[in-house]
């Protein structure tokens, strides 16, 4: 899809003077008066996951990547590219060709019944790995890692010159996804003023820029994949990084006023080193560039990332009774007549399809926002009405009578999933994001919200061969007060299939499991902060304008100021109607407490979701506490990355705000005498943290975080 080029970054309703006036069908669109007027761009229709049929094509399982051990002895190295896919394995429907850089995700026209294929990108090995070489899919291949052994990878931007979502960056009649109002992507002049003459996109950043963030990683700032470092492909790289210029917008913290020094890196490719000094769990990675992660994480790009440790249990299922699982939701447009095997994405929803009436002023097929003279593009979760599970529409697994060990990743933009098994059978939890539970926990219903893993044994031992089992989901969407999901979408998204058992099933679950980091939950804070998640809404739609933390922007001073080895407690207040995944970068955090506010009281108050109200008073939120505190979940009772914050409650987190790597271990691929150092120390830049519904974090729901000496 392609680009609009917006003019300023508040519009109004009237075009300002000069702005073209597109022609018919799209009445009333404007634009920067110095984009071309190109060729309209047809019409999308919607294809309905009604005309799909469910359940008949396997699960894809990714495999592992394979490491080179050589190269740097004592680490684990990868070259990694993010690149259109390669069409391989379970992509490619039988008896058909895929066209270069699109995968089969299992669904057909609606009337031939023929396949149809997607234009996704990946990530994927450089030179050779477990698929061939240099193949790239959706999802990747995962990284599997033991701690104490280093991994170090080289991440290669080889994505096209053009967004998979903006294909025409300066055609203001073609849809484009980026919305260029938002933070990291904003126009403020014209397109012809960006490098490349706005071909490739905006002044602040490349449509193709991405960096990497391992999503639980416990690494050093440089490796975090910080969202402003990001780089772009050989060509965008050349024209907006020449030499390492500094970052935009530019951060200082808020207590002394001391602007942090940081410039953005040159050439396409970076190299993170990752110490691997955190315990087993299942992290993953996936792209932070500064206001586009929501737009990246749509186009494919994020893979599982596992932990090993020697100490934990070798009794639990492994091998091929052990699967990764990654639960996302997208919505399609049947083919075009110029393309009648090709299904595209349809992102942002509703962009590109007929309107029977605009419902705001400007709201167009190319200006789909629900405040478009504002944010013409974004809106504010993105849900689709396709399962997609591992890179397939309502797969299925064949499973023998036995326990399988599945780890479940929520890497949906906005949707969560409240996953219960069909035949009212419990899961046994054992693990969560990137830790074991202390003990395992019997689970009737699994709510996983953006970025959270769920660790969970299924048991299919007593059921006879035949026995199908479905995973169903009744998470509304916006969760909790949204749309219920149907048999038809998302309401039923996988199904098991029992087949003869192939060997006798060995598998134990521990009845505990040790932990190298004791639990914190009772121990004494330094500071205690409240933190506000609040919305900025429109007077008159009620839309949200913006979603914040404290009611700042993201280049707002930086407020979260931990000390390094000192322990934390924060008291996220939610003011919103919506539930938020709360992610915090570098740490694991622990839930101490979930307590009910008087939300009106509290909003009235200081001002932070009352609609039309840009300016807040932050106040104390003990006088509005209306329960007493409830504790963690059965299944949080270990440590997380991300947590749900409910709306009118007030979320509270601890967390040791500390990195355990050693910095003095030399860097092996520095040439400089005596080598770098491989891991620079926690407090040598920033980190973030966020809401994971990443439409949100892309429009200001993310702090930037500074550990201080």
């Amino acid at each position: 899809m392609a680009a609009l080029a917006w003019p300023a970054l508040a519009l109004s309703a009237t075009p300002p003077p000069g702005a073209v006036v597109n022609p018919l069908p799209y009445p009333g669109q404007y634009t920067d008066p110095n984009t071309t007027q190109g060729a309209l761009a047809p019409l999308d229709t919607p294809l309905s996951p009604k005309t799909q049929q469910q359940f008949v094509n396997q699960l894809p399982i990714p495999v592992d990547l394979t490491p080179d051990k050589t190269k740097y002895p004592g680490w684990d190295y990868y070259e990694i590219q993010a690149a259109p896919v390669t069409p391989v394995a379970y992509w490619v429907a039988p008896g058909t060709t895929a066209p270069a850089g699109t995968e089969w995700l299992g669904l057909r026209d609606p009337v031939t019944a023929a396949p149809l294929y997607t234009p996704v990108w990946g990530y994927g090995q450089i030179g050779a790995g477990p698929l061939g070489r240099d193949v790239v899919t959706y999802p990747s291949m995962g990284i599997r890692a033991t701690k104490g052994t280093p991994v170090k990878v080289k991440w290669v931007n080889n994505l096209p010159d053009q967004h998979l979502f903006c294909p025409q960056p300066l055609n203001a009649n073609w849809p484009c996804a980026i919305d260029r109002t938002l933070m990291g992507t904003k126009l403020t002049g014209s397109m012809l003023g960006a490098p490349g003459g706005g071909q490739y996109g905006g002044p602040q950043q490349p449509d193709n820029a991405m960096v990497v963030h391992l999503h639980g990683g416990e690494i050093p700032p440089e490796a975090d994949g910080f969202a402003e470092l990001w780089f772009g492909n050989p060509t965008t790289a050349a024209l907006y990084s020449p030499t390492a210029l500094p970052i935009d917008p530019p951060l200082s913290i808020a207590a002394t006023g001391t602007p942090l020094t940081m410039t953005r890196p040159t050439g396409n490719s970076m190299i993170y080193n990752y110490p691997m000094v955190q315990e087993a769990g299942m992290i993953w990675f996936h792209d932070h560039a500064l206001g586009k992660t929501r737009i990246n994480v749509v186009a494919g790009p994020a893979g599982f990332f596992q932990i090993n440790d020697a100490n934990e249990p070798t009794t639990l299922p492994s091998g091929k009774y052990e699967i990764n699982v990654a639960f996302q939701d997208r919505a399609f447009n049947l083919p075009q007549p110029t393309a009648p095997n090709i299904a595209t994405i349809n992102y942002p929803n509703g962009m590109n399809q007929a309107i029977a009436a605009p419902l705001v002023p400007q709201q167009t097929p190319l200006t789909p926002g629900g405040n478009a003279t504002v944010h013409p593009q974004w809106v504010p979760e993105y849900f689709g009405d396709t399962p997609i599970i591992n890179g397939m529409a309502w797969p299925v697994l064949n499973v023998e009578p036995r326990k399988y060990r599945f780890h479940f990743l929520d890497g949906s933009n906005a949707r969560c999933w409240a996953l219960q098994r069909s035949d009212g059978k419990t899961f046994t939890q054992i693990g969560k994001d990137g830790s074991y539970l202390p003990a395992p926990v019997a689970v009737t219903k699994l709510l996983m919200c953006s970025g959270e893993r769920h660790d969970v044994i299924m048991d299919f031992t007593a059921l006879a061969v035949g026995t199908k089992v479905y995973l169903t989901n009744n998470a509304p969407a916006p969760f909790p007060k949204g749309a219920l999901p149907s048999n038809n979408d998302v309401g039923k998204p996988l199904m098991f299939k029992v087949v003869p058992l192939t060997a006798p099933d060995t598998s134990v679950i521990p009845t505990s499991f040790a932990s190298a980091i004791p639990a914190i939950r009772n121990q004494p804070a330094v500071v205690t902060r409240e933190l506000v998640l609040n919305e900025v809404l429109d007077a008159v739609t009620l839309y949200p304008l913006r979603v914040q933390i404290d009611g700042k922007p993201f280049e707002g001073a930086i407020t979260e100021t931990p000390k390094k080895g000192t322990i934390e407690i924060w008291k996220i207040i939610n003011t919103t109607g919506d539930l938020h995944p709360i992610h915090t970068h570098l740490v694991q955090h622990q839930v101490i407490s979930r307590q009910v506010f008087d939300t009106a009281g509290y909003s009235a108050a200081t001002g932070f979701a009352v609609p039309g109200n840009t300016t807040f008073t932050k106040l104390p939120i003990t006088p509005y506490l209306k329960s007493a505190p409830r504790g963690p979940d059965i299944n949080e009772q270990g440590y997380a990355d991300t947590t749900k914050s409910w709306p009118g409650e007030v979320l509270t987190i601890i967390a040791k705000w500390d990195g355990r790597w050693d910095t003095t271990v030399s860097d092996p691929a520095s040439a400089a005498v005596p080598q770098a150092p491989a891991f620079l120390a926690v407090t040598s830049g920033p980190y973030v943290w966020h809401c994971h519904i990443v439409d949100h974090e892309d429009n200001e729901m993310m702090r930037p975080v500074v550990v201080q000496p």
